[in-house]
């Protein structure tokens, strides 16, 4: 969508929608996923509060991502 954009849609919507769904990834693949592991482990519950912490990061960049996805929605059906 970034290259062939749509008109009526500003292009900022994409770019935050793109990095928002960065944000997300690379808390999945950089953070979580490492930190899931070291759990199996060693039942750490300092492992496990850092893991729900940096859920919520995860889970608001989705959240917000969706938010966008439907803005460019509804510029593009309204």
């Amino acid at each position: 969508l970034l290259l062939i954009h749509p008109s009526r849609v500003p292009i900022v919507l994409f770019w935050v929608s793109l990095i928002l769904l960065a944000i997300s990834w690379a808390v999945s693949f950089l953070v979580e996923i490492p930190t899931q592991r070291r759990i199996r482990q060693s039942k750490s519950l300092t492992l496990i509060r850092r893991l729900i912490a940096f859920d919520w990061i995860r889970v608001g960049a989705v959240a917000f991502h969706a938010v966008t996805v439907c803005v460019v929605l509804n510029y593009r059906l309204g």
